[in-house]
């Protein structure tokens, strides 16, 4: 039986087969180099095993970013050691690559995916130190990247009373009202204890940042009454309920 070294998941709707679908993207120690991938679709209540060859590794583990019908993770290539975003689109069960912003990002300690106002981001931290917001404008075009958001630790401390440090930001929310939340990371008192805090900004940078007390964690979630095993989907056009998806962000 074959080592596997690494997994990275991620679950995401296939619009054209009115489906859910589980991606397990694994590597193995005699892979020569190359990912493969586990689908589970929800109707049919099944596995493709062992499918779908990726000459790269996925980097960090976290779950895969469902966008447009795709997952994303970050990956870097076995044959240049480039590093790129692996977008795997649900309907075709194909991969492509989506490329970084041009600008040299390997100075951060720590990056993260997320999806932020409709738009693929990525959110890029050197621990206590500084702290950015990449978007991707129009998707699948390198040249679309802008800086979204800029912050030091200084800034952070002076504007935010109760964040003594941050070393990542992990996860970003926009709200119906324009803010955004973001979920950092700190090491708290304890020794080797991580503590989450939440810290409210907003993008005209008169207005600064807030932080939110008493709030450790935050989920964003899409409300339905559709149940995931109930054979009604989203985007279904029998409309057997007359149900429909409310996104409620904020």
């Amino acid at each position: 039986m074959n080592d596997i070294i690494d997994i990275s998941y991620g679950f995401g709707y296939d619009s054209k087969s009115y489906d859910y679908k589980f991606v397990s993207i694994f590597s193995e120690t005699d892979s020569y180099g190359c990912s493969a991938a586990d689908i589970y679709t929800l109707r049919s209540d099944s596995w493709k095993k062992r499918c779908y060859g990726f000459p790269c590794k996925l980097s960090n583990g976290q779950p895969g970013v469902f966008l447009t019908g795709a997952l994303h993770w970050f990956a870097k290539s076995c044959m240049n050691g480039k590093r790129f975003i692996l977008s795997f689109d649900l309907e075709e069960e194909t991969s492509k690559e989506l490329l970084l912003p041009a600008e040299h990002l390997d100075h951060f300690d720590y990056e993260f995916l997320d999806v932020l106002r409709g738009f693929l981001c990525l959110l890029c931290s050197v621990s206590n130190v500084k702290f950015e917001i990449w978007e991707m404008k129009d998707y699948g075009v390198r040249e679309s990247w802008s800086k979204l958001f800029k912050i030091d630790q200084q800034q952070l401390m002076t504007m935010s009373i109760g964040i003594q440090s941050c070393h990542y930001i992990k996860r970003a929310v926009s709200l119906r009202n324009g803010e955004i939340l973001l979920e950092i990371m700190a090491k708290g008192q304890s020794y080797g204890k991580w503590r989450v805090d939440i810290v409210r900004i907003h993008l005209e940078e008169k207005k600064g940042c807030e932080y939110m007390k008493n709030i450790d964690q935050m989920e964003p979630y899409v409300e339905s009454f559709v149940s995931l095993n109930s054979g009604t989907f989203v985007g279904n056009e029998e409309k057997d309920y007359g149900i429909t998806v409310r996104d409620i962000w904020g």
